[in-house]
């Protein structure tokens, strides 16, 4: 295995935890997600949600278990926690 084959890996993996970390943070300082604030700079700016808008209160759903919410907040929210968990076994 060479130099880049192994950075690329490191890469993969820390983004995976960056992205799993996150969601549970937000949910460790603010356990109160399911107000209307958004630190969207689109939606800010525009009033109208991007397609990423709620990801991530869906994913902190999801790991708490609650399913429905999760959907509720983004179709896609339980689809990208797994692809973020699997990402660094990709190659």
């Amino acid at each position: 295995m060479n130099n880049f084959t192994i950075n690329k890996k490191i890469i993969g993996i820390s983004g995976a935890l960056l992205a799993l970390l996150i969601p549970a943070i937000i949910l460790l300082l603010n356990p109160h997600l399911e107000g209307d604030q958004s630190l969207c700079p689109f939606k800010m700016l525009t009033g109208f949600p991007c397609p990423g808008c709620g990801l991530t209160k869906s994913m902190v759903f999801f790991y708490e278990g609650d399913w429905n919410k999760s959907l509720s907040y983004h179709i896609f929210g339980p689809a990208f926690t797994f692809l973020f968990c699997d990402g660094a076994q990709c190659e």
